[in-house]
Order: C-alpha cells, then structure tokens, then sequence
C-alpha cells in the first residue's frame, strides 16, 4: 500500500499490514503512534487489509466509467434513496458512472479518536435516478 503524508494513516496501516513501526515516525509524531495502535488493534481483531484502503491518489482499477460491473449479493450499499444503507438481496449488474478515491485514516476533531480509512467506492445511478456506491473490495472486477 502506497505511503502518504498522512502520519496518523501510515502508521494506520502498518499496524494493520503487521509491519514493524517505522522508528522514525514512531517517537517523534504521536499520531503516527496513534494510528499504528489502532491499526493493531484491528488486526489483531481480525481486520485484514484489502488491496484498496484509504485515499488510493492514482486509482487504477480494470474498469471505467461506462462499464458494467458486478455488485455481488450480500453486498452493503449505500443509496441517496429513502432506504440509505442496505444488503444487496441479489447480484447487481451496473453501469459504472464513477469511482471516489476513498480516504485516509484521521483523528476526530476535538475528541482524538481515530476514524478507520474508507476503501475506493464505485458510484452508479440506481432505481428511481437515485445515487447507489459500494466499496470497491467488494467488487470481483476490481480484485
């Protein structure tokens, strides 16, 4: 996974990927600490790091916009439809109309709590012209 200027995302990663904290990093930012003790603290409750998690800058994946790709079944999706958040009761073909780049590990403002990386999403217009988007590890095209 690429590196970013993000601190608190590195160490995100390497503790979640296993990796040894950068010595470096470690005792001089304490956000590159704190990251990398959340990280931690998912793998070792059994998070496994995808091929895509966070900000991804130059994404590149096998599809564009205009493809159709699958949205397997048992899939979370997200809609700007009245249903918001949902389970895909079926498989999905859709028309790719595009993918967001996701985004880093961070400290909550004002409460130093880390929020977790969201993985890339691939967006497309659902039922009714509503806006669906799915995370692009759970899309087989993109593994």
């Amino acid at each position: 996974m690429a590196r970013t200027n993000n601190w608190l995302h590195d160490g995100y990663l390497a503790g979640l990927t296993g990796d040894e904290p950068d010595e470096t990093r470690a005792y001089v930012d304490s956000e590159y600490e704190a990251g990398y003790l959340a990280g931690l603290e998912d793998r070792e409750g059994g998070v496994i790091a995808p091929k895509y998690l966070g900000w991804v800058e130059n994404l590149t994946v096998p599809f564009k916009k205009g493809d159709m790709v699958t949205i397997p079944k048992g899939t979370t999706i997200r809609s700007t439809s009245s249903r918001g958040t949902f389970v895909a009761g079926r498989t999905y073909k859709v028309k790719v109309h595009s993918v967001d780049n996701g985004s880093v590990a961070y400290l909550e403002y004002g409460q130093n709590t880390v929020r977790r990386p969201t993985p890339p999403e691939v967006r497309w217009v659902g039922t009714g012209g509503y806006w669906c988007q799915a995370s692009l590890i759970d899309i087989p095209e993109a593994r």
